[in-house]
């Protein structure tokens, strides 16, 4: 059991089988699956499916290891299990402002669409600059996300890096602002029927001067 000492405001935890001092202001070692395992006596297999609960793995052990985990706090290396799994789990979500009140609708449902799935959502603005929508691409291709949500800038001209993007098998959609020389999903809205619709509304609300 790990003992505090106390020297100059700072806490330190003495760790008795290594004899070394941590303090809080330090970087503690990571707990890792091999590390989990070696102090259980177990393979890191062994570790990983408990972790997991796996059907395969006793219930005595699974509590060992799971025990053991919380109480040095492991947290599964995320990036790893991505390469394994070839995806990250990550969504790129890129907008032409942050301030528009549609955009902030647009943000908000990702957000909860992508969490009850299990997913990241990276938020990027281009200002509508056609230099930061290119760079925003390069930078989503980079953190190998699982897919991109794109309104595209009102100063894009060509289309070549969005080609990029498809290239490298990474799924694309298009919403609000698109191309249709694009060959991606597209999320559009039919204005037309949208201001019959509201016109309507408002006739059969009494409404007699509509402008």
């Amino acid at each position: 059991m790990s003992t505090p000492f106390l020297r100059n405001c700072n806490v330190f935890l003495y760790k008795p089988e290594s004899t070394k001092l941590y303090s809080y202001n330090q970087k503690m070692p990571k707990t890792t699956l091999k590390k989990l395992a070696a102090i259980l006596g177990l393979s890191t297999a062994t570790v990983s499916k408990a972790l997991k609960n796996y059907p395969d793995i006793n219930a005595d052990t699974k509590k060992r290891v799971i025990d053991l985990a919380t109480s040095l706090n492991y947290q599964p290396n995320s990036l790893a299990q991505g390469l394994r799994n070839k995806e990250s789990k990550i969504i790129g979500l890129i907008i032409p402002e942050i301030v528009h009140h549609f955009f902030s609708n647009i943000i908000s449902g990702c957000i909860k669409a992508a969490e009850k799935r299990g997913y990241l959502v990276i938020v990027l603005q281009t200002n509508e600059s056609f230099e930061q929508e290119k760079n925003h691409l390069k930078i989503l291709m980079n953190k190998n996300v699982d897919g991109i949500l794109l309104s595209l800038s009102d100063n894009t001209t060509q289309h070549k890096h969005i080609k990029q993007v498809i290239d490298r098998g990474i799924p694309i959609v298009l919403y609000d602002k698109i191309s249709k020389l694009i060959k991606s999903s597209k999320v559009v809205i039919d204005d037309q029927k949208a201001a019959f619709n509201a016109t309507q509304y408002l006739i059969d609300s009494g409404c007699k001067k509509i402008a």
